[in-house]
C-alpha cells in the first residue's frame, strides 16, 4: 500500500543555513530486499533545500547511493542519507529527478518531486471520475476509521457535484445536482467542500492517503471543475480528512472566474441529518487559498478560516506538473507594456501552455488567453494597468491541467505626452508640444519623434512632423487630432493623441432699448415684465450661423448707477436703473460660445417716465417714445421711435438693431441711402415675425448731409421700404410718408407691421436705345488678374479692361480661408480669419493695371491682418464694399466678375515686398464700410 508522511520543516540559523525537510514515503512492506518510495517535498525560491528521503523507505543500514540528473539546479549526497538540492538563482516550478538507495547488496530507485517555490504536488489515485450528474465512484477507502456525527466509517463515495458521502454503496450513493440548505434530507451524511451542478470534463476526480498511523490524513481533490450552467471553469477544490485528531480542512488550490466560483451558487458544509453545520449556502464566501477548518466536539463540528495550512495538491502521474511563473516576477512595477512572459517547463512534459493575463486577482477579466508551445510569450498590454497572470501546463487533449501560482505586476506608464489639449481661432499659429515625453526610469533616452494629423479635415502643414513640438496655421472650425509617436533606443513605442479646436469668437452685437418707469415705480420694457433684455438675439457664432450654443459670461458696470446682472437663463441681462434715473444708459455684456472664446459689446438703454410721449395727435398724452441715436452707416443717424398708448398696452418688447448688410440689393433705379435696420417684436422673449400692430407707430429718421450727398435725385426721393422675404424684393405697402422735412434733414412715416427696413434713394435713371450703329457701349470693367498670397506678403493685379477709366474709389477686399464664397458688401473679416483690405483712390485709365502691395499707398493697415496664414485658400474681390448700391462703388459693364481664386497661400521667404506707386493717395472719398 501507498503512503506518504507530512514534511516537516527545521530552520537552521547560520551562514550554513540549510532547510531539512524530512519526507514522508510510501513504502511497499518487504522483508527481504530494501523498498524505496516516491517523495514530494517543497522549498522557497532560490533557497537550498536538505532532503532526507530514507524516512519513510523499508530496509536495513540504508544509505542513498546515488541521485539522478536536475534540469534547474544541483544536488549532492550528505552523510550517506541526505541529498542537498540547491537550485538555480531565479528558478520556481517542479524539479523532479531519482536517487538510488541500498542496504549494502541490493537497490532500490523512487522519486522526488520538488516544488520549487510553489506548491508541492503528490501521485494520487485517479478514479476515473468524469461527466456530468451521473459520475460517482462508491466504496473509496479512506485509510483509517473516521467518527462523522458519531458514527464510524472506513469507505466513502465521491460525486461529480462536489460532495464526499458516506454510508453509500451497492448504487445508492447520490449524484444529485440541485444543492439545497444543511440540514438536508435528501441526502444523509455528506461532506460539501462545493456541492453545486458541476462537471468534470476530463477524469479527474482523485484520492490519496498519506502519513501513518495513528496520524494519517486522506484527501480527495476535484480537479479542474466546470459549472454545467454556463460552462465556465470554476477551478480546483479539495477536503481533507484526519485520522489523529478527525477533523476536516477544506481546501481551494484555484478559484477563478465570475461570483460562481466563489461559492455563488454552491453549498458549503457538513450534514448528517438531522444534524448539519452550514458554512455558505448560494453565497459568494470562498477565496483561493483560504481553508476552512471544521473542529469535531459535542456530537457536531464548529469551523473557522482562521488557520494557515499548507497547500498540497494532488497530480495523476501522466499529468504535467505545476508551471513556475519567472517572469514577470511578482509584484513587479513599471514592466514594459510589450511584456515578456516566461516560466519553467513542466515535467513531465506539457504538450502546450496557456498563458492567462487578467485585470482582477479573480480573473474574471481575462484580456489574455493564448496557448503557447514554448516558455516565452511576448503580449502588448495597456499602459499603467494592474495585470494579473498565471500558466496553465495542458496535455493535448486538454486534460490533467496544471495551473501556476498567481502573480500580480503592473505595467509601466506612457512615456509619450502630446501635451494638453488647445482651442484656437482660424488662420492663427499653433505648436503643439511634446516636450512632457519622456523615457521610462529604465529606458534609455528617446531617439525618435512622429507627429501625425489622425482626424480632422482639411489636413494642416506641419512645420515638422519629426521635431518634438511642431507647429501649423490653424485652418477651418473643426476638431483635429494630432498623434504622437516616441520611440526610444530599446525599440519601445508609445503614442499619445491631442486634440486641437478650431473654434473663431463669436459676434457679438450692440443693443438698443427702452426701459419704461410707470407712476407706480414699475419697471418695464415697453411694458414687458420683468426687465430682462434678450442681448443675445442678435448675435452669432460663426462656427455654427445661430445663437444657441451662446451664453452670457460677464456684465459690466452701469454708466449711470444702474443695475446690470445676468439672468438665470444665461441669456439675458437684468437691468433696474437707479432711483429717479431718466436718460441714456449704456453697459457692456460679454458672450461666451460653447468653448472658451467670447467676444464683448453694448447695451444703450433709454430710461423714460411713464408721462406720455408717444402719440403724433395734437393733444394726446400717452404712449412712450424711444431715440435711437447714433447709428446708420455713418453712425450720424438718429431714429425715434414713437409708441402710442394702443401699442404699449400689447405687452410686448420692441428690438431695434442696426444691420452692415441689407438682404438684398436696393430696388431697381433705387441706392441704399445711410440706413438699415430691424423693428422686431418679442413676447416673452419669444420672435414674433411680421407682428402688426392695432394701430401704427411713427418713425422719424433724421440724417445729415452727407448720408444723402451722392443722391443723383436728392433728399426729396427718400423712401422708406420694408424686406418681403417671401417675394425677395423691397415693398412700400404699410409704410404712410407723414413728413418730408428736407430743411431739418427729416423723414416721419409711420408702419403697421415689423420686420427689416432700409432707407434708400433714387438713382440716375438709364434709358437704354436700340443699337443702329457700329458704335459700342462705353463703361469701365474692373478685374483682377493676378493674386499671390505668403504668410508675409500679398500681391494684386487690379485691371480696367473696360473701354472708359474707372474715377471712382473702390475697395478690394482678400479673404484667406472664408467661410463662404467672397460677394458684394461681405468684407473679409465677416466671412474669414484673415484677409488684407485697399481703398483704391486713383484713376485707372481702359486697359491699364494696378498692382497693390501690403504696405503700400492705398493699403489699409487697420482694417488688415498682422500675418496671413499658409496653406490657406485665398480669394481676391475687386470693388467689395458699398452698401448703397447693388454694384459697389463702380458702375460695370460686367459685374459678376470681380471675384478672383481661390489660389492657395504658400510660406513667407524674405521680407515682405511693398510696391511703390508714382501717385501717393489717402484713404478718402471711399464707400464706408
Amino acid at each position: 500500500m501507498i503512503h506518504f508522511k507530512h514534511t516537516i520543516f527545521k530552520f537552521l540559523i547560520g551562514l550554513l543555513a540549510t532547510l531539512i525537510i524530512a519526507l514522508v514515503h510510501v513504502p511497499l512492506i518487504s522483508a527481504q530486499e530494501p523498498s524505496a518510495m516516491d517523495d514530494a517535498a517543497t522549498t522557497p525560491q532560490d533557497i537550498t533545500v536538505t532532503i532526507s528521503p530514507l524516512v519513510n523507505d523499508s530496509g536495513s543500514t540504508l544509505s542513498v547511493s546515488a541521485i539522478g540528473s536536475v534540469v534547474s539546479g544541483t544536488t549532492s549526497i550528505s552523510g550517506a542519507t541526505q541529498i542537498v538540492y540547491t537550485p538555480t538563482v531565479g528558478f520556481r516550478g517542479t524539479e523532479v529527478f531519482t536517487y538510488a538507495m541500498t542496504d549494502g547488496s541490493d537497490v532500490a530507485t523512487a522519486t522526488i518531486r520538488l516544488g520549487v517555490g510553489m506548491d508541492a504536488q503528490v501521485f494520487a489515485t485517479n478514479i476515473g471520475l468524469s461527466g456530468d450528474d451521473y459520475g460517482t465512484q462508491e466504496n473509496i477507502p479512506i485509510g483509517f476509521n473516521y467518527d462523522f456525527f458519531g458514527s464510524s466509517y472506513n469507505m466513502l463515495g465521491m460525486t461529480t457535484n462536489g460532495f464526499l458521502q458516506f454510508n453509500c454503496g451497492g448504487g445508492n450513493c447520490s449524484s444529485t445536482y440541485s444543492n439545497e440548505p444543511i440540514p438536508n434530507s435528501s441526502i444523509s451524511h455528506f461532506i460539501a467542500p462545493f456541492w453545486d451542478d458541476l462537471v468534470m470534463q476530463c477524469p479527474s476526480g482523485l484520492y490519496k492517503t498519506i502519513g501513518q498511523s495513528p496520524n494519517r490524513i486522506f484527501i480527495a481533490q476535484w480537479t479542474d471543475m466546470y459549472s454545467y450552467g454556463t460552462g465556465a471553469k470554476l477551478g480546483t477544490f479539495q477536503a481533507w480528512l484526519y485520522e489523529n485528531s478527525q477533523e476536516i480542512i477544506f481546501q481551494y488550490p484555484l478559484l477563478m472566474g465570475a461570483n460562481e466560483a466563489f461559492g455563488n451558487s454552491a453549498t458549503v458544509g457538513l450534514n448528517a441529518y438531522p444534524d448539519g453545520v452550514q458554512y455558505s449556502y448560494n453565497t459568494v464566501s470562498l477565496s483561493e487559498k483560504q481553508p476552512i477548518r471544521w473542529v469535531p466536539g459535542s456530537g457536531t463540528f464548529t469551523y473557522t478560516t482562521q488557520i494557515s495550512h499548507t497547500p498540497l495538491e494532488l497530480t495523476d502521474v501522466t499529468w504535467p506538473s505545476k508551471p513556475g511563473l519567472t517572469s514577470p516576477v511578482s509584484e513587479a512595477d513599471n514592466v514594459p507594456h510589450q511584456a515578456i512572459f516566461t516560466w519553467a517547463a513542466s515535467e513531465p512534459a506539457a504538450d502546450q501552455y496557456k498563458l492567462l493575463v487578467a485585470t482582477d486577482a479573480n480573473f474574471a477579466n481575462i484580456v489574455l488567453n493564448q496557448t503557447v508551445y514554448q516558455t516565452v510569450y511576448t503580449a502588448t498590454l495597456d499602459y499603467d494597468t494592474d495585470y494579473y497572470w498565471r500558466v496553465v501546463a495542458q496535455k493535448s487533449n486538454g486534460c490533467g491541467s496544471a495551473y501556476s501560482d498567481m502573480y500580480h505586476f503592473k505595467t509601466s506608464p506612457h512615456f509619450a505626452d502630446a501635451g494638453t489639449p488647445q482651442s484656437v481661432q482660424s488662420g492663427v499659429l499653433v505648436q503643439l508640444d511634446g516636450s512632457g515625453s519622456d523615457a521610462l526610469v529604465f529606458n534609455p533616452p528617446l531617439t525618435g519623434y512622429s507627429w501625425a494629423q489622425t482626424s480632422g479635415s482639411p489636413t494642416m502643414l506641419l512645420s515638422d512632423s519629426t521635431v518634438v513640438s511642431p507647429t501649423f496655421t490653424s485652418a477651418d472650425p473643426g476638431v483635429y487630432i494630432f498623434t504622437l509617436t516616441v520611440t526610444d533606443s530599446l525599440g519601445l513605442v508609445d503614442t499619445d493623441p491631442v486634440m486641437v479646436t478650431v473654434n473663431n469668437p463669436p459676434i457679438a452685437v450692440d443693443d438698443v432699448a427702452m426701459v419704461r418707469r410707470d407712476d407706480n415705480g414699475d419697471l418695464s420694457i415697453l411694458a414687458s415684465q420683468p426687465v430682462t433684455i434678450p442681448v443675445l438675439l442678435n448675435d452669432t457664432d460663426p462656427d455654427t450661423g445661430n445663437n444657441s450654443s451662446l451664453t452670457v459670461s460677464a456684465v459690466g458696470t452701469g454708466s449711470q448707477g444702474g443695475t446690470v446682472a445676468i439672468n438665470a437663463n444665461n441669456r439675458w441681462v437684468n437691468y433696474t436703473p437707479a432711483a429717479a434715473f431718466s436718460g441714456v444708459e449704456t453697459f457692456t455684456y460679454t458672450v461666451r460660445e460653447s468653448g472658451s472664446l467670447t467676444d464683448t459689446a453694448a447695451v444703450t438703454v433709454t430710461v423714460v417716465n411713464g408721462d406720455g410721449g408717444g402719440s403724433t395727435t395734437p393733444g394726446e398724452n400717452g404712449g412712450e417714445t424711444i431715440i435711437i441715436p447714433s447709428t446708420g452707416f455713418s453712425s450720424t443717424i438718429t431714429v425715434t421711435i414713437q409708441i402710442p398708448a394702443e401699442v404699449l398696452a400689447e405687452k410686448l418688447t420692441l428690438v431695434y438693431d442696426k444691420l452692415d448688410t441689407a438682404s438684398g440689393p436696393p430696388p431697381q433705379g433705387f441706392k441704399l441711402a445711410g440706413v438699415s435696420f430691424t423693428l422686431d417684436a418679442y413676447l416673452n422673449h419669444e420672435l414674433q415675425p411680421g407682428h402688426i400692430f392695432t394701430t401704427p407707430i411713427t418713425l422719424t429718421i433724421q440724417y445729415g448731409d452727407e448720408d444723402v450727398a451722392y443722391l443723383p435725385q436728392g433728399e426729396e426721393s427718400l423712401e422708406l421700404r420694408y424686406w418681403d422675404a417671401g417675394k425677395s424684393n423691397w415693398s412700400s405697402d404699410g409704410i404712410t410718408v407723414i413728413d418730408r422735412d428736407t430743411v431739418n434733414n427729416r423723414l416721419t412715416v409711420t408702419i403697421a407691421h415689423l420686420t427689416e427696413f432700409g432707407l434708400f434713394g433714387k438713382d440716375v435713371q438709364n434709358f437704354y436705345l436700340p443699337i443702329i450703329s457700329q458704335k459700342t457701349f462705353t463703361i469701365p470693367d474692373l478685374v483682377i488678374t493676378d493674386l499671390t498670397a505668403t504668410g508675409n506678403s500679398i500681391s494684386v493685379m487690379v485691371k480696367n479692361q473696360g473701354n472708359t477709366p474707372v474715377s471712382d474709389a473702390f475697395w478690394v477686399d482678400v479673404y484667406f480661408n472664408p467661410t463662404q464664397t467672397p460677394a458684394l458688401n461681405k468684407r473679409w473679416s465677416d466671412i474669414a480669419p484673415a484677409g488684407a483690405v485697399w481703398g483704391v483712390t486713383i484713376d485707372i485709365p481702359a486697359g491699364d493695371s494696378l498692382t497693390l502691395t501690403v504696405g503700400d499707398s492705398y493699403f489699409d493697415a487697420s482694417k488688415s491682418s498682422t500675418s496671413f496664414p499658409v496653406g490657406a485658400q485665398v480669394y481676391g474681390n475687386v470693388d467689395s464694399v458699398n452698401y448703397f448700391t447693388g454694384y459697389g462703388a463702380v458702375q460695370e459693364s460686367n459685374e459678376s466678375n470681380n471675384l478672383f481664386g481661390p489660389v492657395t497661400s504658400t510660406a513667407a521667404s524674405g521680407a515682405p515686398s511693398v510696391a511703390s506707386q508714382s501717385d501717393t493717395r489717402v484713404l478718402v472719398g471711399l464707400p464706408q464700410r
